[in-house]
């Protein structure tokens, strides 16, 4: 039914002749010279051609190629050449960074690094930072924030590894790091345009205004989105999966005094889409007949003998493709998200700094979803009459002091980090699941208290000989605290309730069908480290770190024995170097990590079924202990000044060292046999790790004659290879819950400063190549007797004119 997700042999030719082509050229400039490798300068400017990052990966801002942490940094600039708007575009660009739906809806981008990522209904394992400040995250929804945050960026940090010694949320796997554009010295600001295929219109602006000089600076940007969608309901004529939001920021620095400054950054963001297109591949009839067995068969509930009606529909679909489907019923997707967040800087004195840095935000999202892909509702959910599907309101505090003494060779920071995310009022979800409507409730409240300190001490302060020699040691401790209640009922035939969670036989009221829980936990976590900086233009280092991610309350579970689940922690060790060479005359760079990383306790999330009550929920559980080896490559060389060709790899060598998890119903496991009580699962691939991921992207500026101004074409290749979705099955129990690997091609190409004139112009195009490939799978055939998925965008293309004034 689909076409094969990756490049066919026509297009790789296409591809590879084009970088036949530049490269050739590009080499030309350097052809004659001496190809001996030499280092350049220790901490000097990076080479020519190549571009150096400020960042914050340690509360400071330092050039990316002197900090001893795997990160990945892009500009604001570089955003805009790869036509990176939105946070599924930086899919293939960053080193074991994957982003997906995580079998939800497309409005639930999560992110997930080295394997570890966000598990449905507990806290992430990357955690999103805007403007030093995580953002509010969905409970319901996996999703940081609401779209439209990264535009007008200074730039996106992506850290790799466990955090929390120097960041507020401990993390096990990462952090995003975006960084708004601050206001700046010079009024300016631009106004830019789009259209596209999909009839896509999009406008967007920024202004820079110094009301005070040097005291008072205002930022304020926007940007309108609508787009149709590309999954056509060949019934009702509706488009899934189109976009349509607008966004606003707005930031201030205020400087009162020398020494002194807060910025305060608010956005806000309303989105109002059609939601997802899910696609039916296979409804598993045997399942769903045994289900309606006790209602008089697939007859009695409509289906027709031996469920004629779902045979008929699956039969249906597979006669039409990926982009159109049948009578989705309940898609829709409304998103709504705020935030202030406020960073204050006092320099007490010429080594010391106090910063506070305080957030609070709303995230409110009312989504419906026909997964099942069909109007037959086996397996849909939106939210009740009158509420939410999800709704959060969070604040988070930071007080932390920054200083250095000993000539600068001994840095530290110490602080005290708090938060607090609860539901913004009634919230919950309708699901259909075999015909079935289940009513969820819930609330829920979570607070964390954390103290931390970490230092870098030089041992040149010791001794000359040892100048750059540094050790880094940090610790924290976290306390977390979580408390809710989930209620799950039905309303009988004759306008009574139901516990659909067995919590009562004989309920009166939905409250009698609450779940309540509560769970605590406290942990220490760390990191040590030592980096060599003493030859010049090259770093290495090699440190361990030890990460931890808090546990919580199961809100959907139906079966009341499953409450709660616990902590899971890593440890993580792992060496690399950071290096800026000349191979010859021409400038390099290439950086390097590896990695091992012991993961415990992990939790999984899976379904929930009731077989008393015939209820569908999700719950996560902690099953078994696995080991991610992994290597990560970033690369850079700039044969000329007009042409530099980039790229990255990384390979993921994960799995289960033990894997136990409890089930519910008859399950094929590692024995090779269906089980009951207990499965083993320790031969499952590991969830959302492709073991090869790698980019390549090519840059090439031409300056045209007089002020004509240049041209520039950025050309980008990815490949991610096959992964697999599922937590708790194996792929021979779940049809389609290994991924497919897939390529893609990404090009922009720029006019900047049009015959000399303050505009630049664009022609963009993502998918180039037009490829049709799936980006997440249900995961419900053996539970809820369903299976379909969701494809990736296929090819957009379109115009972008912006036109830009002052500085």
């Amino acid at each position: 039914m689909s076409r094969s997700g990756r490049m066919r042999g026509r297009d790789r030719a296409v591809l590879l002749a084009t970088i036949a082509t530049i490269v050739p050229a590009a080499s030309a400039a350097a052809a004659g010279q001496d190809a001996a490798t030499a280092p350049v300068g220790a901490d000097a400017p990076a080479p020519a051609g190549l571009e150096d990052i400020i960042v914050t990966a340690r509360r400071r801002a330092e050039a990316s190629q002197t900090v001893p942490v795997a990160v990945t940094s892009f500009s604001q600039q570089s955003l805009d050449n790869r036509h990176i708007t939105a946070a599924q575009d930086l899919q293939g660009q960053v080193p074991s960074l994957l982003i997906g739906a995580a079998g939800q809806t497309r409005s639930t981008e999560t992110f997930t690094l080295r394997g570890q990522g966000t598990t449905f209904l507990s806290s992430p394992g990357v955690v999103t930072y805007f403007a030093e400040a995580a953002l509010v995250p969905g409970t319901f929804v996996s999703t940081q924030g609401p779209p439209g945050m990264l535009l007008d960026l200074s730039n996106i940090q992506v850290l790799r590894g466990p955090q929390g010694t120097l960041f507020g949320r401990n993390t096990t796997g990462g952090a995003i790091l975006l960084e708004p554009a601050r206001p700046t010295e010079r009024a300016g600001g631009y106004l830019q345009g789009q259209i596209g295929n999909y009839r896509d219109r999009e406008i967007e602006g920024v202004v820079n205004l110094p009301l005070v000089e040097d005291k008072l600076l205002v930022r304020a940007a926007g940007r309108f989105v609508d787009r149709r969608g590309y999954t056509k309901d060949v019934v009702t004529g509706r488009d899934y999966d189109n976009r349509h939001y607008y966004t606003g920021r707005l930031g201030i620095t205020f400087r009162p005094a020398e020494g002194i400054e807060n910025y305060l950054v608010a956005y806000g963001t309303r989105s109002s889409d059609n939601g997802t297109g899910y696609v039916l591949a296979q409804f598993n009839v045997p399942l769903l007949a045994s289900r309606f067995a006790t209602r008089g068969g697939c007859v009695g509930v409509g289906l027709g003998p031996n469920c004629s009606v779902l045979t008929a529909l699956a039969t249906a679909q597979q006669g039409r493709d990926e982009r159109h489907v049948a009578d989705l019923r309940n898609s829709y997707s409304k998103v709504r998200g705020w935030g202030v967040h406020d960073t204050l800087s006092i320099d007490l004195s010429d080594t010391l700094t106090l910063r506070n840095i305080a957030s609070y935000g709303k995230l409110r999202a009312n989504i419906g979803f026909d997964a099942d892909g069909s109007p037959i509702n086996i397996y849909a959910v939106r939210a009740p009459a009158g509420l939410p599907l999800d709704a959060t309101w969070q604040w988070t505090e930071e007080l932390q002091l920054q200083g250095n003494a000993l000539a600068d060779k001994l840095t530290y920071v110490v602080g005290g980090y708090a938060d607090r995310s609860k539901a913004d009022g009634p919230q919950g979800q309708l699901s259909n699941s075999t015909l079935l409507e289940t009513t969820t409730l819930r609330d829920f409240d979570r607070k964390s208290y954390a103290v931390y300190a970490q230092g870098g001490f030089d041992f040149g302060a010791l001794t000359p000989s040892l100048d750059g020699l540094k050790l880094t040691a940090g610790i924290r401790r976290t306390w977390d605290r979580s408390s809710g209640f989930g209620i799950a009922y039905r309303t009988t035939a004759t306008g009574g309730v139901a516990c659909a969670n067995g919590v009562s036989s004989n309920p009166q009221t939905p409250a009698d069908c609450a779940l309540n829980a509560s769970a605590r936990a406290a942990a220490t976590t760390w990191t040590a480290g030592i980096d060599y900086s003493g030859v010049r233009n090259l770093l290495l280092y090699a440190k361990a770190s030890r990460g931890y991610k808090n546990g919580g309350i199961n809100y959907s579970a139906v079966n009341i024995e499953r409450d709660r689940f616990e902590p899971e922690y890593v440890k993580t060790y792992e060496a690399g170097f950071k290096s800026d060479l000349r191979l010859g005359t021409v400038p390099a760079r290439l950086n390097l990590t590896a990695f091992k990383t012991k993961y415990r306790n992990i939790q999984r999330a899976g379904g929930d079924f009731n077989p008393r009550t015939f209820a569908s929920g999700a719950i996560v559980l902690n099953a078994g202990s696995a080991t991610i080896n992994g290597i990560e490559l970033e690369g850079q060389v700039a044969p000329a000044r007009w042409f530099s060709l980039s790229g990255n790899y990384s390979y993921l060598d994960a799995g289960y060292d033990e894997f136990l998890f409890p089930v519910l119903q008859p399950t094929l496991d590692c024995s090779g046999r269906q089980v009951s009580g207990t499965a083993n699962f320790k031969c499952m691939p590991f969830q959302f790790a492709p073991k090869h991921q790698f980019s390549l992207t090519g840059n090439l500026t031409l300056p045209l004659a007089g002020d004509a101004g240049e041209l520039g074409l950025v050309v980008t290749y990815a490949h991610i290879d096959q992964q697999f979705t599922l937590a708790t099955a194996l792929e021979a129990d779940e049809p389609g819950s290994m991924l497919e690997g897939y390529d893609l091609v990404n090009a922009t190409l720029t006019w900047r400063d049009v015959m000399g004139a303050p505009v630049d112009a664009s022609l963009f195009a993502t998918n180039l190549f037009d490829k049709t490939y799936r980006t997440s799978n249900t995961n419900s055939y053996r539970t809820l007797g369903v299976q379909s998925t969701l494809y990736g965008e296929p090819r957009m293309y379109g115009v972008r004119l912006r036109y830009r004034w002052g500085s």
